[in-house]
């Protein structure tokens, strides 16, 4: 198996899993993973949903590796952006939350507070929206190029 095939397969099987995982509320999610249970497996399940999609978009198709026109080099840069930013979301979403089970509050102060709730959810749906949107843009060109 080539390394493309493979990194295709491995971030794909793991979007699967811990999408399942997170879709299904499975009980596994609140596994505490830290000594003092403030580490739930969820949130590490969450991240890896946030690096893997971008990353098997990227592995699954060469037109993102080696973008051939404008309108896929723009895409191939998008994409490249989304991985940086889901392996950022975990750092990212601690600074904003103050706590790794992410959550928010009614305080006065940004870290924990509604604004960063806000902006924690924008990063949180952005992340896996845009990454679809790439995907579904793609499409439409593949399909709107071999009309042609």
């Amino acid at each position: 198996m080539k390394r493309p095939q493979l990194f295709f397969s491995v971030s794909l099987l793991l979007f699967l899993v811990c999408s399942y995982l997170l879709f299904s509320g499975s009980p596994l999610l609140n596994f505490p993973l830290g000594k003092n249970d403030t580490l739930p497996l969820g949130s590490f399940s969450t991240w890896a949903i946030m690096i893997s999609l971008p990353f098997a978009l990227y592995w699954g198709s060469s037109r993102f590796r080696t973008p051939q026109g404008k309108a896929y080099k723009v895409l191939s840069v998008i994409l490249k952006i989304l991985i940086v930013l889901g392996i950022l979301w975990l750092p990212l979403s601690y600074f904003l939350a103050g706590n790794m089970n992410f959550n928010f509050s009614e305080v006065d102060s940004f870290r924990g507070g509604q604004l960063a709730m806000k902006i924690f959810w924008v990063l949180s749906t952005g992340i896996p929206l845009s990454s679809i949107l790439v995907l579904l843009v793609s499409g439409l060109l593949f399909i709107f190029k071999k009309k042609k």
